[in-house]
């Protein structure tokens, strides 16, 4: 088999499946991250022999048991950094990279800001954090052991020295350790139960649910608890949202009397929210 009879035998596997364009463009993914042949190598090299044949058809058997492509290669990119991922972890989704756009306006180069990430799975929001703040100090938590050593690892991976302090707490049941940042940065479980059933099978049948779903009974838990913990001491705090309940949001802050900014995600969904005193 030759390196583009090997990328053929991929697309035309997975484009039943996927659709013709993911299928080809998971094809093109799973050859350079899982084998590491570019598409410059393909296009230019595509007659080489490829010799890991039993290899790719595991591979493109996981995939087309609907397991991502991102715990069968182990790894997202996320803005610009390598974010180790596997079962037990949530993986890092564009729009997340999305929120980082707004968060990083509040950069201030003129004092040694203290950030925090609540329920950081993977480390990717904190590690964005170390990255696009130089300098600051930053916390991130979760309620997960094993979220937590993925991400100590990915700082290791991604950085020279390890300054995030990583701590395993319960937003929901424990007290805020102690200070208060200047600025918290949170994606919370969002999902309601209910909502289960119209999702892809990629997600549910892999993605850990702790980081996924909330009981159908307060959709708002995890932003309640957060901004019972951080406001009014706390600039502001970022949260993903939900489409489906930023609205119920939005009112719980008003009646609080707390501001709330919201964005749009790229493809119209408001996906984002700014709450503060």
């Amino acid at each position: 088999m030759t390196l583009e009879e090997a990328y053929r035998k991929s697309r035309q596997s997975l484009s039943p499946l996927y659709g013709d364009d993911e299928g080809r463009a998971m094809a093109r993914r799973l050859l350079e991250d899982a084998f590491s042949i570019s598409p410059s190598r393909l296009l230019i090299n595509g007659a080489d022999p490829f010799g890991e044949t039993d290899r790719l058809e595991a591979c493109l058997g996981r995939l087309l048991a609907h397991e991502p492509l991102q715990y069968i290669t182990g790894f997202e990119w996320f803005r610009g950094l390598r974010i180790g991922v596997g079962p037990g972890v949530l993986i890092p989704r564009p729009e997340t990279a999305e929120l980082l756009d707004w968060v990083t306006l509040m950069r201030d180069d003129h004092k040694k800001q203290v950030l925090a990430d609540i329920c950081t799975g993977s480390g990717c929001i904190a590690l964005a954090l170390k990255k696009e703040f130089p300098g600051a100090d930053i916390i991130a938590t979760d309620i997960s052991k094993t979220a937590l050593k993925m991400a100590e690892e990915n700082e290791e991976k991604n950085f020279s020295d390890k300054s995030i302090r990583f701590i395993e707490h319960d937003i929901l049941l424990d007290k805020w350790i102690s200070g208060m940042p200047d600025i918290v940065v949170c994606n919370p479980p969002y999902i309601a139960f209910s909502e289960a059933s119209s999702m892809q099978a990629n997600v549910l049948d892999y993605e850990p649910h702790l980081a996924l779903f909330v009981n159908d009974e307060d959709t708002l838990v995890f932003y309640k608890k957060v901004i019972a913990a951080f406001l009014p001491g706390t600039a502001c705090i970022f949260f993903e949202l939900n489409p489906e309940t930023a609205g119920m949001l939005s009112e719980y802050c008003r009646n609080l009397g707390l501001r709330m900014e919201q964005k749009a995600d790229m493809q119209g969904k408001t996906r984002f929210a700014k709450i503060y005193a």
